[in-house]
């Protein structure tokens, strides 16, 4: 027979062992790892562009879902900040040329809100304008001249308000393509290279892959027109709407 203390120990509960702490999700993850994987969920809501052709080939239907997610997207970025798809006016107007549409208007209601502004649409005056996209659904036929020509538009000052003498680090302008889908052209990979465009996804046998660094590029894109915004709206010389001429 046992005696007491001995019984006493056998029927003690036994301590329960210390639990080895989890490793971080993050344990041994890279750097670029890192950035790839914030990148991947930060476009994540755009795969769909890539899941629409099961149900339609429409082209128009395909690209203005395409518009209206980046927007989506662009909007997150650049809060409080404005987005719309519409044109930019301004006075006197460009003689002999037709108001160009654009996709997607990064701008602020100072010194003017927009006019005609009606859900994701409105005329943007010139001085409210702080940054304009091109949005591509896919790289098709022609995707990188039309990205070109925006890019020189938006360079020339006829859509962002650009003093002269605070000139902008980088072009308020760029091209945004949702999905490669053919080889791009050399034209396009320097436009990708200058950081004139950017591309979201890359898609190969059936699979859609993120293209890492152009997302960020993007986002650094966007956050450079709203700090470019609050650089210029601290100014002086912010500009005032003019008042009629006394008659």
């Amino acid at each position: 027979m046992l005696s007491k203390k001995a019984a006493a120990k056998a029927t003690a509960k036994k301590k329960p062992e210390a639990k080895k702490p989890k490793p971080h999700p993050l344990a041994g993850v890279t750097r670029d790892q890192y950035l790839g994987m914030l990148a991947d969920q930060m476009v994540a809501e755009l795969r769909a562009v890539a899941k629409m052709t099961a149900f339609t080939n429409n082209p128009e239907l395909l690209g203005g879902y395409a518009e209206a997610a980046v927007r989506r997207l662009v909007r997150r970025y650049v809060h409080p900040l404005r987005v719309s798809e519409g044109a930019v006016v301004d006075f006197p107007p460009p003689p002999d040329e037709k108001t160009k549409q654009l996709d997607t208007i990064i701008w602020s209601p100072y010194p003017a809100p927009a006019v005609f502004e009606v859900d994701n649409f409105g005329l943007i005056p010139k001085s409210s304008a702080c940054g304009a996209l091109e949005i591509k659904r896919s790289n098709y036929p022609d995707t990188d001249v039309e990205i070109e020509n925006f890019v020189k538009l938006v360079r020339t000052g006829a859509i962002v308000w650009m003093p002269e003498e605070h000139p902008p680090k980088k072009v308020p302008g760029m091209g945004v393509i949702c999905l490669i889908k053919y080889e791009p052209s050399k034209r396009l990979n320097t436009l990708v290279e200058n950081e004139e465009a950017v591309a979201i996804f890359d898609v190969r046998n059936g699979l859609v892959d993120v293209r890492n660094k152009d997302v960020l590029v993007l986002i650094n894109f966007l956050q450079s027109v709203v700090h470019r915004q609050r650089l210029l709206a601290n100014r002086d010389d912010w500009p005032a709407l003019p008042l009629p001429t006394a008659t």
